[in-house]
């Protein structure tokens, strides 16, 4: 390997600036030199400077052609700026040789908005090892943004079959059940989520209201503070929250929350329409 890309390798992450400015200057004595020009290229890809990423790219490509990693490195370029018909055209030569390139033209065609060919797309990793059950999950991620319920389903058995019921499938099956009003499933489903390797908690709104629907409202009141727990709850769960309290005849918790969220409630008539009703019941204790 050249002895400047060595040093520029090793000083990239450390002090970036003298890396740049040793690489630069070694591109003054030699403009043309292919692997100067990629390895540039290649770094202001990876810390999304993408304008001179291409500047560069562009450049080694009129001195010479590029192998499949530079190839691959210029479609992720590319793709990071939006000429995703370009960066499918760069993927489609290394599907043979990089199988992700399969992956990546799916996420190309997404944002294009053309989920059928990004579906064709995700289906030829449907037996990679590595990639399959990355490329189901997008398909399942498409099909449930288009709201297709036939093929969602068909989808998540094929990801039960192959993957097993993890906090995944019973995520996206259970907002699938949500969205047809379905709440028993609902519940099934999200009571299943194991919540420390879980990191989409919004969730816990959908299990908790749907919780209340079939009345179970001891198991709503903890997903409730739950959600109260891991951040600032809004008004609109607040409200919820109270609502179960009254259910399970927790007066005086309805007015500590009352208190304790004052600033987040801004609705002052509805917080004394709250306050006359609990002094209400509590007097008919």
């Amino acid at each position: 390997m050249d002895e400047i890309l060595i040093r520029f390798e090793n000083l990239k992450d450390k002090n970036p600036l003298k890396a740049l400015h040793l690489i630069k200057q070694a591109l003054i004595q030699d403009p043309k030199n292919f692997d100067y020009l990629v390895s540039l290229a290649t770094h202001f890809s990876k810390i999304n400077e993408i304008e001179k990423a291409l500047i560069y790219f562009e450049k080694a490509q009129r001195v010479a052609a590029f192998d499949d990693h530079t190839t691959f490195a210029y479609a992720i370029t590319l793709m990071k700026d939006g000429q995703y018909k370009l960066a499918i055209k760069q993927f489609n030569k290394l599907n043979d040789v990089f199988p992700e390139s399969y992956y990546n033209s799916a996420l190309c065609y997404v944002r294009m908005n053309d989920l059928k060919k990004a579906v064709l797309e995700a289906e030829n990793l449907d037996k990679h090892e590595m990639l399959g059950r990355e490329s189901l999950r997008l398909i399942i991620d498409i099909y449930n943004f288009s709201r297709d319920s036939v093929k969602l389903k068909s989808a998540l058995n094929k990801y039960k079959v192959k993957y097993g019921d993890d906090d995944y499938y019973h995520l996206i099956s259970g907002r699938d059940a949500y969205l047809k009003s379905n709440f028993l499933e609902v519940v099934y489903h999200f009571s299943r989520i194991k919540e420390e390797e879980n990191e989409q908690n919004m969730y816990l709104n959908e299990y908790a209201f749907s919780l209340c629907k079939i009345k179970r409202f001891d198991k709503a009141v903890l997903v409730y503070q739950e959600i109260i727990e891991k951040g600032q709850p809004t008004e609109y769960v607040l409200y919820e929250y109270i609502e179960v309290l009254f259910q399970l005849n927790r007066f005086h918790d309805v007015l500590d929350v009352l208190k304790k969220y004052k600033s987040i409630i801004k609705n002052k008539e509805k917080i004394h329409e709250i306050e006359a009703k609990v002094r209400y019941k509590l007097e008919l204790e």
